[in-house]
């Protein structure tokens, strides 16, 4: 279990399950170092080697019970891509790779009979890596950019000009574009800034819609979807720090 050292003030569970047997490390101790501040945000459940799930879910309490959020598990090659950005972190933080993890990267997945299949892509947001740098806005824009009938776009986060932008220069020429933000944030900060998202959106013909209106619940979803036909689901937001600064990981499909 890799944890963010930055992002747990309360380390109770990651304790527990250490002194039951888990191998628990948390990741970038140090902060702030000579090469910046970069934390981990990503979200990755690897089982066997051979299935893996990604999303906004975090463990916990709020996550599990309270709030809005969406996961998304898959298999086959993509499996041994999330094991490889996994590895990365873990060994970052101090860590020797494992004889499992080995194993992982080379046993051969195969895929049962009759089974439909799409293809899967991994792609990461890594300060650290040049070329890994701004994978995922990179991903996010080109798919927006390839849009000829919608776009739907659901993030809690949600700040950086660019992204806007090009949401924006879709609904221009001829997308329907819908964008999904929390009605209440659960940091004041983004409260004001998801005004100031909604205002620029709206003036450029983007249809904003603020979730947990009725049932005041949080949503912590970080999900595109474009002409009904790509998605993208995982750990990275829209905004500076998701897109230049974290370890994010997101799958598209």
């Amino acid at each position: 279990l890799l944890y963010d050292f930055f992002g747990n003030v309360d380390i109770t569970l990651m304790n527990y399950m250490a002194k039951n047997g888990v191998h628990v490390d948390a990741y970038n101790k140090g902060l702030v170092t000579s090469k910046g501040f970069n934390i981990t945000h990503r979200k990755v459940y690897i089982v066997d080697g051979i299935k893996a799930m990604t999303g906004g879910m975090n463990m916990g309490q709020k996550y599990a019970m309270e709030w809005h959020d969406t996961m998304m598990g898959f298999e086959g090659e993509a499996v041994k891509d999330t094991m490889k950005e996994f590895i990365y972190d873990w060994q970052k933080a101090g860590n020797k790779k494992t004889r499992f993890m080995d194993e992982c990267l080379t046993k051969e997945i195969k895929t049962p009979e009759n089974q439909e299949t799409y293809p899967l892509r991994v792609v990461v947001t890594s300060p650290l890596e040049p070329t890994k740098k701004e994978s995922i806005k990179r991903m996010m824009i080109a798919a927006i950019d390839s849009a000829k009938d919608n776009i739907k776009v659901a993030m809690p986060y949600f700040s950086d000009d660019e992204f806007i932008d090009h949401l924006i220069f879709a609904s221009k020429r001829g997308v329907k574009v819908q964008a999904y933000m929390p009605k209440k944030n659960n940091q004041k900060l983004f409260d004001t800034v998801s005004a100031i998202t909604s205002n620029q959106l709206v003036q450029g013909n983007v249809e904003v819609y603020r979730t947990g209106a009725k049932d005041n619940a949080f949503s912590h979803s970080k999900v595109i979807t474009v002409d009904n036909i790509w998605s993208t689901i995982g750990s990275c937001n829209a905004d500076h720090r998701a897109f230049h600064v974290n370890q994010e990981l997101n799958v598209g499909i």
